[in-house]
């Protein structure tokens, strides 16, 4: 019934030294036990506190984003993350395989050219060989070739190709024997004839190192699009949801969000290594084929020296 004094005594000698955030008032008196129990239900050093399932796994640390993230991935969004490892899993192959082709058809190359190189002014057909029932059989596959086949006269060479498709056009217009015959002869029609079937024989190599390239370039431009098209359907139909709840939560739509920007990051892991994978074997390819420009030109003028025309 009496007045009631927070901090100071009746006198007004002493004066509060701390902020209130809360204010009980008891008509009974209470023990230190149960003050010291209430105090030890306050702050998060609270004894008392037990933590839920939620708030355990968080405080811990050992909680699981990227579970949450594929929880809450929809239908449409697995649909375009399984198309999308489709692609990578077709990507890496290709970059494998056309990795693999190049690898041996330099090495090839080298070998042949430098074996070529030591023919001098002799016989430029001295380094042909007929091809066997083994050699056209793997001819249709360039990776079975190169993992499979022989090389002990240049198969995997597009270059060495070159040469025997222009010694056939020689033997075809001056005989088989016709190659040590210091003699023979190869008009000016002559060579540019040759001269062609040789850059037709360049085409189809060049179509051959370029085989299913296409393959990283639809990776390349493509996975990203279908990635944006997943994030974007994703966040249409958290949105959707949202509004059909009528809950506008944050908790409620990060989830979603990040689960619908999963398919932009699969899009992209499937799109990088496909471009660094695409401008390294291309670049090696086109070293290929500048080497067999220079070589055409430099076997012409060695077919004309050596068959006086």
């Amino acid at each position: 019934e009496g007045a009631v004094m927070l901090g100071s005594d009746l006198a007004g000698m002493k004066t509060p030294t701390a902020d209130f955030d809360e204010l009980q008032i008891s008509k009974v008196a209470r023990s230190i036990g149960w003050l010291s129990a209430l105090s030890g239900t306050e702050g998060q050093n609270s004894k008392l506190l037990a933590y839920g399932e939620d708030e355990s796994n968080e405080s811990s640390g050992s909680i699981s984003y990227f579970g949450v993230i594929m929880k809450n991935v929809t239908l449409d969004g697995w649909v375009v993350i399984v198309i999308l490892v489709i692609m990578m899993a077709i990507s890496w192959f290709v970059m494998f395989m056309k990795a693999m082709f190049v690898n041996r058809a330099q090495k090839d190359n080298t070998a042949f050219l430098d074996a070529f190189g030591k023919l001098g002014r002799g016989d430029p057909s001295r380094l042909d060989v007929n091809e066997t029932a083994e050699d056209k059989e793997l001819e249709a596959s360039p990776l079975a070739a190169a993992l499979f086949g022989k090389h002990d006269h240049f198969q995997s060479s597009p270059i060495y190709h070159l040469y025997h498709r222009g010694i056939q056009e020689v033997q075809n217009r001056i005989g088989r024997a016709a190659g040590a015959q210091a003699n023979a002869a190869l008009t000016s029609r002559s060579l540019e004839a040759i001269r062609a079937a040789i850059d037709a024989t360049s085409v189809r190599e060049t179509q051959k190192l370029n085989r299913m390239m296409v393959l990283l370039t639809i990776a390349i431009s493509g996975g990203p699009f279908l990635g944006l098209l997943g994030t974007v359907v994703g966040v249409m139909i958290t949105f959707a949801a949202i509004a059909a709840s009528g809950d506008v939560n944050i908790n409620a739509i990060a989830p979603g969000i990040a689960a619908a920007l999963l398919a932009t990051v699969a899009g992209l892991a499937v799109a990088i290594p496909a471009l660094f994978g695409y401008n390294y074997i291309g670049s090696r390819i086109k070293e290929i084929q500048s080497d067999m420009y220079v070589f055409v030109d430099e076997f012409i003028t060695r077919l004309g020296e050596y068959y006086n025309n």
